[in-house]
């Protein structure tokens, strides 16, 4: 089994990962979501048989609020709290190392006082893309294999600077953990598209601006790959970084494109994060997009349609929110582009893809 089940987070991510042979799973989470996405993650947290409320991994990919909130909330509940083998979270321990800041510092001062593995299978130091070695590989108990395609050393101290400066701002100290657990306990609780003509040629080859935020390009993002199948799991990542991270890949196993089942496209199908290079990279029929849409409008319409004209024939793009902002399930879109758009019923939320 390798089951990817989206949860409704919101704007932001929360995504469990479960695979293995059965009876029994083993799980990954990928981010929590925001503050106010934390009572589903909750939910499916006690849908969950007391025994098995275990992540094998927890990976937080950066400190945006839309990724990490949700975490650093269930971490302080006193009723319900996962079990959580590792983490992988680059902190500011981590880029002071040289290799939302704020909910950072939050989170670090919850993986110490609960004395969570963090970044162990790294030796401690940073999750990283090496600047000339080959590409990291982790291998999880039962056979999970991830492989590390972002971030590079350059985000990594991007986001240094912008962390201090941030961190400081709001009266705090970087990697001082026991007074971001004070201040946090103190806190308490943290338009219509144009369609008109051949749209998918006009959006997918429309000029290409790269996402320039520094909390972002620090993202991890890596390939999951279990038994057989593999999804790309790209966070909220740079185009840059995962671009050569992939070309390096590719050289590394010497393949012309990367075969790939599933795609979770970055920064919730932002125009600034997913470029045609990359679709270019991989060979992939199915791509995820993880947003309601409301607070940024994502996802953006020229990320669908490069998905559509290279993402490769016959297309399948899932989403976890029934109503967006802007939807891609025209009968007529999709007969006349051959793609095919996934949404969950209307009434419900989140979605589950199996591979």
């Amino acid at each position: 089994m390798f089951r990817i089940e989206i949860l409704p987070a919101k704007q932001g991510d929360a995504i469990v990962v479960q695979y293995g042979k059965g009876p029994k799973y083993a799980r990954i989470l990928i981010d929590g979501g925001p503050t106010n996405a934390a009572k589903a993650f909750k939910s499916r947290l006690c849908s969950l048989p007391p025994g098995e409320r275990e992540f094998e991994l927890m990976v937080m990919t950066h400190v945006d609020a839309d990724h990490i909130e949700g975490v650093v909330r269930l971490l302080r509940s006193k009723d319900v709290k996962p079990k959580v083998c590792e983490v992988w979270f680059n902190g500011w321990k981590h880029l002071s190392d040289k290799l939302g800041p704020v909910q950072g510092e939050y989170l670090t001062g919850q993986i110490e006082m609960q004395k969570i593995p963090w970044n162990t299978m790294f030796k401690g130091r940073a999750v990283m893309v090496p600047d000339t070695a080959k590409l990291q590989s982790v291998i999880l108990p039962d056979g999970m294999q991830l492989t590390i395609l972002s971030p590079d050393s350059n985000k990594l101290e991007n986001l240094r600077k912008e962390w201090k400066k941030v961190v400081e701002e709001a009266g705090l100290v970087p990697g001082v953990s026991k007074k971001a657990l004070i201040k946090l306990e103190k806190a308490r609780g943290l338009g219509p598209l144009d369609r008109l003509g051949d749209w998918v040629a006009k959006y997918a080859d429309s000029s290409f601006t790269s996402d320039d935020s520094e909390a972002n390009g620090s993202s991890i993002a890596f390939l999951a790959e279990y038994d057989g199948a593999s999804c790309l799991f790209l966070g909220d990542a740079h185009p840059d970084v995962i671009e050569d991270s992939l070309k390096r890949l590719i050289e590394e196993r010497r393949e012309t494109r990367l075969r790939v089942d599933a795609v979770k496209l970055s920064h919730h199908g932002s125009k600034n994060n997913l470029n045609p290079n990359i679709l270019k990279l991989i060979r992939c029929t199915r791509y995820i997009v993880s947003t309601n849409g409301d607070k940024f409008g994502h996802p953006d319409i020229e990320a669908i349609a490069r998905v559509i004209k290279y993402g490769g024939p016959s297309a399948e793009i899932y989403f976890n929110y029934a109503n967006t902002k802007n939807s891609f399930d025209s009968a007529t879109d999709m007969k006349r582009y051959g793609y095919k758009a996934v949404y969950p019923k209307t009434g419900t939320e989140g979605i589950v893809i199996e591979l």
